[in-house]
């Protein structure tokens, strides 16, 4: 993350993002998006989850949900869609970290 932060005028502390003109999300969600990264972003998902901690891959549950709203509402009309609809029709580009992040919560 060092060596690809500045590019992003990422503020790290501690190797992790912190405070600057980008949200912690914003700057993990960048992060995220750099090829150079994926093998440390797997090691760190695998690391933390071992720990209680899941790390999503695009760097937040908003860009995994695409345009499904993180409220009641968004909430209620995504299940009501998973009762009639496979989640891999709902989330062609994420069912699988989706359906990780279940695996990993019940497991």
């Amino acid at each position: 993350m060092a060596s690809i932060a500045p590019t992003h005028s990422i503020i790290l502390n501690a190797g992790w993002p912190t405070n600057s003109s980008l949200s912690a999300a914003d700057a993990f969600r960048l992060l995220a998006r750099e090829a150079a990264i994926q093998t440390n972003l797997a090691s760190l998902k695998e690391k933390m989850q071992a720990v209680g901690i899941y790390v999503w891959t695009k760097g937040t549950i908003e860009d995994h949900l695409g345009g499904i709203s993180k409220n009641e509402t968004g909430w209620a009309n995504f299940n009501a869609r998973l009762e009639t609809e496979n989640l891999n029709v709902i989330l062609p580009n994420d069912h699988l970290e989706i359906t990780d992040l279940v695996t990993w919560l019940i497991s």
